[in-house]
């Protein structure tokens, strides 16, 4: 249901607006970063500057069997990130397979089996979330394989089983910049409609930390709905819970996604509704499907991190785990984020063609002594 955040205010909404004006340039100068993923003020979103991730790790391991298992090959970001764990290795002469994991608790056991099987160091899980592989990291961890987690968070449950290390896509962060942007363009006027996939705990949190720093501009307002991922491939589903949504609220005024998958049936709908000028369409990850929208002026933003980057900070925490050191924290691991307009949005589609973005991987080469 519709939310006001008067009880959240904190900070005068004028002052509030004002920072988010300032931030929402900067967005669209560069590269930036933030110690936290939950900024509760724009003035924690800073330019990126110079590298901020791992200028040193222990020496690796001369030979590794690294496995990956990607949400789903039909995921750019997942499979970007696979690929990026597979230059990284690659840089070290280390073995990769990579399995798809079919977005699904069936799809990721397999993919585990045929992990197992290879007998591997290490086992990488992209946007595979613990929660739903309780058995394998117990069996990976019982085998003596380091696990990482990229692009998710360790599980919400007391007594759940996490990755031994995690690699944060930044969500929360991507939706901060994007609610901050809302603000700033809508003169603190904000009447979003917020889509939440309840069946992953990274996006959950993602949009929650959206809510919350719309509830700092009091006179901004926010409908979540809210769908599972099965959903999200449901053109049917999307376009009914879009229409119901326009029509509690007639006078939203954007509509903000927790991924590209559902941007094409969203785009159809607000075309049917005769809303695509008035309402205005923001999504995260900034995948090749989420750029493209924003380059055919389909959406207003985007925001994203690299996902190559994604997987060689999922490479550098497996050395740090084969060499018994200390993991890598989310500041640590020094991923930025980008915010794209049609303005500054690389006519690839690519967000590693964006010039901001730092060479990581000569940076991690030269970490891990190759450079």
């Amino acid at each position: 249901m519709a939310s006001s955040a008067s009880a959240a205010k904190k900070v005068p909404v004028a002052k509030i607006v004002a920072q988010a004006k300032v931030l929402s340039k900067e967005l669209n100068n560069g590269f930036v970063w933030s110690t936290t993923n939950s900024p509760t003020l724009p003035s924690q979103i800073v330019p990126y500057g110079s590298w901020r991730g791992p200028k040193s790790a222990p020496t690796p391991a001369k030979t590794a069997i690294v496995d990956v298992i990607v949400c789903t090959t039909g995921s750019v970001a997942c499979v970007e990130a696979g690929q990026g764990v597979q230059a990284a290795a690659a840089a070290l002469g280390w073995t990769v397979h990579v399995y798809d994991g079919g977005f699904n608790p069936a799809g990721y056991a397999t993919a585990y089996a045929s992990a197992m099987a290879d007998k591997p160091n290490a086992i990488i899980g992209v946007a595979v979330p613990a929660d739903q592989v309780q058995a394998q990291l117990a069996a990976a961890n019982a085998a003596g394989i380091i696990t990482v987690g990229v692009g998710d968070i360790p599980p919400s449950t007391k007594g759940d089983i996490p990755y031994d290390a995690y690699v944060d896509f930044r969500m929360p962060l991507m939706e901060s910049m994007l609610a901050y942007y809302e603000i700033a363009k809508t003169n603190g006027k904000a009447n979003t409609i917020v889509g939440t996939d309840t069946s992953f705990g990274s996006l959950i949190q993602a949009m929650k930390q959206y809510d919350t720093v719309m509830k700092t501009c009091s006179t901004c307002k926010v409908k979540d709905i809210k769908w599972s991922l099965t959903d999200a491939f449901n053109a049917a589903t999307i376009t009914a819970d879009i229409n119901g949504a326009l029509a509690s609220d007639p006078k939203a005024n954007a509509i903000s996604l927790p991924y590209s998958i559902v941007e094409p049936t969203v785009i159809a709908a607000l075309a049917a509704a005769g809303k695509s000028g008035s309402v205005k369409l923001f999504s995260k990850d900034a995948d090749a499907a989420g750029l493209n929208a924003v380059l055919q002026g389909q959406s207003a933003a985007n925001a994203g991190a690299s996902a190559l980057w994604a997987g060689w900070a999922g490479v550098d925490q497996v050395i740090r785990g084969m060499a018994k050191a200390k993991y890598l924290t989310i500041a640590q691991q020094g991923i930025g984020v980008a915010f794209f307009s049609k303005a500054n949005t690389p006519k690839s589609g690519n967000i590693d063609d964006y010039p901001p973005v730092p060479n990581f991987a000569n940076y991690y080469k030269h970490a891990w002594g190759l450079a």
